[in-house]
């Protein structure tokens, strides 16, 4: 079995900051590592047995130590998409997956695993996007896997209800962040790991869809952030309570 597994690095909650003069999240100075679902992606895929796994991720060179610490969980070698991303098209899942498809569709996987949803953007749909184009079934929220004779037997999460499916391969799975077991790498591990050496793929992009604006809170957030300041505690008081009237809190 030829197995990939899409991994993204993202922002932490450490140092991301929203500037509200620009009306923007801000993660310039957020520390950085990959998502909690993609390391869960690639123990499950790990556990399907596969006599090769490719962690694979559009990334810039600057990334790559945290890449190799795919390795250190389970990868056998780390493939990463070097073609420019432009922070227009990083928002555009389509383009995202066009590119992971150039990237793998000439290694013939016959699994490719993704987490169910990136840090940043939450969406889940990476996935079912590249299933379409490398034309093949695609199964969400995976939580679970075993490699059969005919393919895999996947247990799925169907809102409080679990499900198992017999599924042939080839195929794309996305992961929960649950069911497998979270393995920490030893410190033996990461070394190995860190030697690791990256190889390198540049695909032909397509143009974004998607349009991304700046980030602007909903005015009913805006009123909840809404400081009341008068000349003094007095006044300050008079402005609280005229604003509860308004909105109908106080009668």
């Amino acid at each position: 079995m030829r197995a990939f597994v899409c991994v993204k690095v993202g922002p932490t909650r450490k140092g991301v900051r929203y500037s509200r003069s620009r009306g923007v999240i801000d993660s310039t100075e957020a520390e950085r590592e990959v998502s909690l679902a993609d390391r869960f992606a690639v123990q499950l895929a790990k556990s399907l047995g596969p006599e090769r796994l490719t962690a694979v991720s559009w990334a810039p060179e600057e990334d790559e130590a945290l890449l190799k610490q795919m390795v250190a969980l389970g990868a056998d070698d780390v493939l990463r998409i070097a073609t420019p991303l432009t922070e227009e098209a990083a928002h555009d899942p389509l383009v995202v997956a066009w590119g992971l498809a150039e990237a793998i569709r000439p290694h013939s996987p016959d699994v490719v695993v993704l987490g169910a949803a990136s840090i940043e953007h939450g969406r889940g749909a990476v996935g079912p996007m590249l299933a379409e184009y490398l034309d093949l079934p695609c199964v969400t929220q995976v939580r679970s896997a075993s490699r059969t004779d005919e393919g895999v037997r996947l247990e799925c999460r169907e809102g409080d209800f679990l499900v198992t499916i017999e599924a042939p391969t080839p195929l794309v799975i996305t992961a929960l962040p649950e069911g497998v077991t979270l393995k920490k790498p030893s410190m033996l591990h990461l070394a190995r790991a860190a030697k690791a050496e990256v190889q390198t793929v540049e695909v032909e992009a397509c143009s974004p869809v998607l349009r991304p604006r700046s980030f602007h809170t909903t005015e009913a957030r805006r009123r909840l952030r809404e400081r009341i300041e008068g000349r003094d505690v007095a006044e300050t008081a008079r402005l609280l309570l005229s604003r509860l009237r308004d909105r109908r809190v106080l009668g």
